[in-house]
């Protein structure tokens, strides 16, 4: 599914899917926390490509995705808490990092370590970007 949507958003298929891209960025979040992990790290890859390319209005769906991704930091695989973290940055820059930093204070009192160490690194690289604004 990943090498088929590399394929819609290259060349000129791109502008074809460009209308849509925000619409099946709303679909697949509800996948981030699906059960599986195959599915949920191709779609966390697949938004990670979706925001490589700057082709979808982030905030419509901003606040459902931070909170998605970062609830997926208590995921037992380290591969999965690494795409989180990478997708997660992407997002930050495209959003204002105070309100990123905002959405990430909330999980430093998480339950799963994983979630506040993650949460840690999420907020010094709101610090990171804001120093670059």
């Amino acid at each position: 599914m990943e090498s088929k949507l590399n394929v819609v958003i290259s060349g000129e298929k791109k502008v074809d899917f460009l209308p849509y891209a925000t619409s099946f960025l709303g679909f697949i979040l509800q996948m981030i926390s699906d059960i599986n992990f195959k599915i949920s790290l191709t779609t966390i890859k697949m938004i990670t490509k979706l925001l490589q390319m700057n082709c979808v209005n982030i905030k419509k769906h901003q606040m459902q995705l931070a909170t998605a991704l970062i609830e997926k930091l208590s995921d037992s695989k380290v591969v999965i808490r690494q795409a989180v973290l990478k997708c997660s940055a992407l997002m930050l820059v495209q959003t204002q990092s105070t309100w990123f930093a905002s959405q990430t204070l909330k999980y430093l009192q998480h339950a799963n370590w994983h979630v506040r160490e993650g949460a840690l690194f999420l907020l010094a690289h709101c610090f990171i970007e804001q120093q670059n604004e």
